[in-house]
């Protein structure tokens, strides 16, 4: 809504696509097992799968994730020193054709790099857990 297009190509949907079902399939099938996990007391039937702690980390990451992006939708052209105007019609060159190309990469790949944060940042599932490498 606030650059009037979709940041995203779609050859870089499709490698987002591809690339985040990739590693996290990896992940599922790499990870090894959680010697803790069997520390644990069994769970009660009434005992809800999404805990409060994970929604809180759900909820946490999203708005981290989103108040990141719009950073650097608003702001990344500003701190990047790329100037260039906006258009309805995409079909169009706009001035400063290479500084838009920048700023949508910027987008692109600070959009990545937040997933690849999230990607580690998601193996936490307790309170007191706080390395995110630990057992990598």
């Amino acid at each position: 809504m606030i650059l009037a297009e979709s940041p995203f190509s779609a050859v870089q949907l499709l490698w987002i696509n591809m690339i985040m079902d990739t590693f996290a399939a990896f992940a599922l099938a790499t990870e090894s097992p959680n010697k803790n996990v069997l520390q644990d007391k069994p769970w009660k039937n009434d005992v809800r799968v999404m805990s409060n702690e994970i929604w809180g980390q759900i909820l946490g990451m999203s708005l981290y994730n989103t108040i990141m992006m719009v950073l650097v939708i608003v702001v990344g052209p500003i701190t990047s020193e790329l100037e260039y105007t906006y258009t309805d019609n995409p079909y169009k060159d706009t001035k400063g054709g290479i500084a838009k190309a920048k700023h949508m990469t910027l987008i692109f790949n600070t959009f990545v790099f937040l997933q690849i944060f999230n990607q580690y940042n998601c193996r936490l599932n307790r309170l007191n857990e706080f390395n995110i490498l630990d057992g990598i």
